[in-house]
């Protein structure tokens, strides 16, 4: 029989070798963010005939894989979206509502005294005390409104910024997701590269917490992410950048717009917060229906005020 029994062993110390070695990458790791476990595969080598018999040869290690569930993966991620996207609005709010808290109570408390101070002018109309103090009530309504439209209109100024501070990142993000891409495809030449697939997962999970995303993979192991499933973000090894545009008519509302990587001049705008989901989503949803309509009523308010002020003003006398 010609079977090399020391090469058979050689076969099996190796591959131990190759099990331990991927045993110990795995306990390394084990509080790598992102760090998928690694399994080597083995099979047995080539069998060999004799006699009449077929005698085995060794065995020896063919892949060391990821274990990686693809859709659950995917499953995470869109629950991580809409989580991101629902804990960033409730923080929104909860400022909002605990910063405004004391403008709310300064206008309504403003308004309690004026409608004393009228009541008072009204009962002496010949009393100069009682209309001084009447028209400095007015005009502490008017700082009040005034304190509550400036603050409105700093948070939705920081809040703009905030915008185009996100959309920076997200384009980082997709530039480094487009670089692990390209790795990845020429790394999978010679092999199955398990750790570049982690580092572009966690990147893609990270990019799931500004905007909702769908990915798809291709046969060269690269994957494309789409933005809600229509815009695409990456294709392949080409990044989408994410710039942010004066909006029309009203420039305060910003726009976002994503450019090609071929041709930068040529950009698609995204069009709803619904479109974005997760933190981007929700940061817009706050800016445009929560603080533009507070502005909005706020100033009805005002001016429904002072109308009515005018109107009962116009049918009386002066001194």
């Amino acid at each position: 029989m010609a079977v090399d029994m020391y090469q058979t062993g050689v076969s099996g110390l190796l591959a131990a070798q190759s099990q331990l070695a991927t045993t110990g990458h795995n306990i390394a790791n084990v509080n790598t963010e992102g760090f998928s476990r690694q399994r080597a595969e083995q099979m047995t080598t080539l069998q060999m005939y004799s006699g009449g018999q077929f005698y085995g040869t060794g065995t020896r290690v063919t892949d060391v894989t990821r274990m990686y569930q693809e859709y659950a993966f995917k499953d995470v991620l869109i629950n991580n979206t809409e989580k991101a996207g629902a804990e960033a609005l409730y923080n929104h709010l909860s400022y909002l509502d605990k910063s405004m808290t004391n403008a709310n109570q300064g206008i309504a408390t403003s308004l309690d005294d004026l409608y004393g101070a009228i009541n008072a002018v009204v009962d002496n109309p010949g009393n100069l005390g009682n209309r001084e103090l009447m028209l400095a009530n007015a005009n502490d309504i008017v700082s009040h409104f005034n304190e509550y439209y400036s603050a409105l209109e700093q948070e939705m100024t920081i809040k703009n910024r905030d915008i185009e501070s996100r959309a920076e990142h997200v384009t980082s993000i997709t530039a480094g997701i487009a670089e692990l891409n390209q790795q990845i495809m020429n790394s999978g030449l010679n092999g199955t590269p398990n750790d570049l697939p982690d580092q572009r997962d966690r990147l893609i999970q990270e990019l799931g917490q500004e905007v909702q995303l769908t990915t798809i993979k291709d046969n060269n192991g690269m994957i494309s992410v789409m933005l809600g499933g229509r815009e695409p973000l990456v294709s392949g090894n080409q990044a989408y950048g994410m710039e942010v545009r004066p909006g029309s008519p009203d420039p305060q509302q910003t726009e976002l717009y994503l450019t090609s990587p071929n041709n930068p001049d040529q950009a698609t705008r995204i069009k709803g917060s619904q479109a974005l989901g997760g933190e981007m989503g929700a940061l817009f949803h706050y800016r445009d229906q929560v603080l533009g309509p507070n502005l909005s009523d706020m100033g009805k308010t005002a001016i429904a005020i002072a109308d009515a002020f005018n109107q009962v003003q116009a049918q009386g006398v002066d001194l």
